[in-house]
């Protein structure tokens, strides 16, 4: 397979448009295409995979008028600072795209195969 003898691999790839249709190309090129590499890493005994998320997986509910920017108006009619849960890494998600729901999923898969199929060491920066 491709990534016989890797120890790590770090996943890059994603369609990262805001305005990429979910089926055509959210689809296919994400999820997918994430699904395929943690599949073969488990098979090829790879030891760790980093897979590059977004803080539109995350914040998208707290997202200001520009690109990288947190409203604290909405992040306090959320309850504020104190309610995001850094314990439970999927307990709160707020994606504001299909992107960011693809890196949401890219996150849960990769969770489920480190701490249930215990196949690699999963980092999602």
């Amino acid at each position: 397979g491709v990534l016989e003898g890797c120890q790590s691999v770090i996943h890059l790839a994603a369609d990262g448009r805001p305005s990429a249709d979910f089926m055509a190309d959210v689809l296919p090129s994400n999820i997918q295409a994430t699904f395929h590499l943690l599949k073969e890493a488990e098979r090829a005994k790879v030891k760790r995979v980093i897979f590059a998320s977004t803080n539109h997986a995350q914040h998208g509910a707290t997202m200001g008028d520009h690109p990288g920017r947190m409203s604290w108006t909405k992040l306090q009619q959320l309850g504020g600072a104190a309610s995001i849960c850094l314990s439970d890494p999927l307990g709160r998600t707020g994606p504001d795209s299909f992107y960011a729901v693809s890196k949401v999923f890219g996150e849960a898969l990769g969770y489920l195969f480190s701490r249930v199929h215990e196949s690699f060491e999963f980092v999602a920066l």
